[in-house]
């Protein structure tokens, strides 16, 4: 673990625990953190963490972490009243409704903001979608795409919304056979009749579960290892063999030790080592969506699972980034949900404009195929294998 990521991690510890001390190292970049900040979508937290560890920041980066976690506060207060609005809504009118992810997890932290979403998610039976539809549009609501596992909808400067009709895509076959459709494990709240929970054993395993699918396919930020560390730090009585029993039928009991035992570095002082450092480094250079290197190693693999070879594969994968789904074209393009006999024009609308516009992009596409060579596919597989992962799930018996 490098020098700049100890600091890191002690100010986010500093803005999370009361009363902890900070020593930066000599030299610290206070630039790069305010990189890593905006990254990670963490500056409040850094924030935070930089005052009341007593700090003694340079008065221009300061005042760039206040301004930007003012402007933070404000877009969570807004996003906020936008969920409770929402699950008002489906409170009022009857509809089955499970909030997950950052909605759960943010009352968890010392201040909302502290814990920003790029989304809200909430399971729902796709059953009573029909009856949500005229809900979200009277709330202001624009109707994005359906995916497998879940309908977006958008309330422009205010929230991204995502309704899960599952938990979690059907590619990743043993976490849908754990958690079903999201509602085998789901009790109705004690105050409510058509609000949901998970108990907090089912909770912490499909939080673990979803930072292994990020982490495995594109690579996973600071917040969703937080998140995990947090849940673990307020609820103290998890039965810890129920926990294991559904870790290991999730085959993420080997990942979680490995989580575990990271967080005891970044936070207890514990020995680093070799599987530590991986998910550290990792972690560090992920961001909040992961890396165009990881999703394009991720992509191309799948690719050659179903091309069989790895220029074949290239060359599908290509051809799906500038010819994209039609759900994925309708999301850049919402009018073609009314009128999906253009797809075929939009395409080719997409097409001149890489050409013309995006030579940039094409570039550095070209770059990143060039590197799609066995050797490094075989290295991100150990990596993943490393700490307890593997490229795709489905395939393993």
């Amino acid at each position: 673990m490098t020098a700049f990521q100890k600091d890191v991690l002690a100010l986010i510890k500093a803005a999370l625990i009361p009363n902890t001390s900070v020593s930066l190292h000599d030299g610290f970049d206070w630039k790069a953190l305010l990189a890593l900040g905006q990254a990670h979508q963490i500056i409040p937290l850094l924030y935070y963490g930089i005052k009341r560890a007593g700090i003694g920041a340079p008065d221009a980066v300061l005042a760039r972490f206040k301004s930007e976690t003012l402007g933070c506060i404000v877009a969570d207060e807004k996003q906020c009243h936008a969920v409770n609005e929402v699950l008002q809504a489906f409170e009022e009118y009857g509809i089955d409704h499970m909030p997950l992810k950052g909605v759960i997890i943010k009352p968890l932290y010392p201040a909302s903001e502290m814990r920003m979403m790029g989304d809200a998610d909430i399971l729902i039976r796709e059953t009573q979608y029909e009856q949500i539809r005229p809900l979200l549009l009277s709330l202001g609501y624009e109707e994005g795409v359906k995916s497998p596992h879940e309908y977006i909808w958008i309330k422009k400067g205010s929230l991204f919304l995502e309704l899960h009709h599952r938990t979690f895509a059907p590619r990743n076959k043993e976490f849908v056979r754990f958690y079903g459709d999201g509602w085998l494990k789901a009790s109705p709240c004690a105050d409510t009749s058509c609000r949901f929970e998970m108990d907090d054993e089912a909770t912490l395993a499909y939080l673990a579960a979803h930072l292994a699918k990020h982490y495995r396919d594109s690579g996973v930020g600071l917040r969703h290892m937080l998140d995990i560390w947090m849940f673990l730090r307020a609820k103290p009585a998890i039965d810890q063999k129920r926990l294991a029993d559904d870790l290991a039928q999730l085959r993420l009991d080997i990942f979680y030790a490995n989580l575990l035992q990271t967080f005891s570095v970044w936070f207890e002082d514990a020995e680093p080592n070799e599987v530590t450092d991986l998910i550290t480094n990792r972690v560090f250079a992920s961001g909040s969506y992961g890396t165009q290197n990881s999703k394009s190693v991720v992509n191309v693999t799948e690719a050659i699972r179903t091309q069989g070879q790895l220029r074949t594969a290239r060359w599908f994968y290509l051809f799906s980034l500038v010819f994209p789904s039609y759900q994925s074209m309708c999301f850049k393009y919402r009018w073609l949900k009314r009128c999906p006999v253009l797809l075929p024009v939009m395409w080719f609308v997409r097409l001149f404009d890489i050409l013309l516009f995006k030579t940039k992009k094409i570039k550095n596409t070209k770059q990143r195929f060039d590197q799609m060579t066995p050797e490094l596919l075989d290295a991100e597989q150990r990596e993943r294998h490393a700490v307890g992962l593997h490229f795709a799930f489905e395939d393993e018996e």
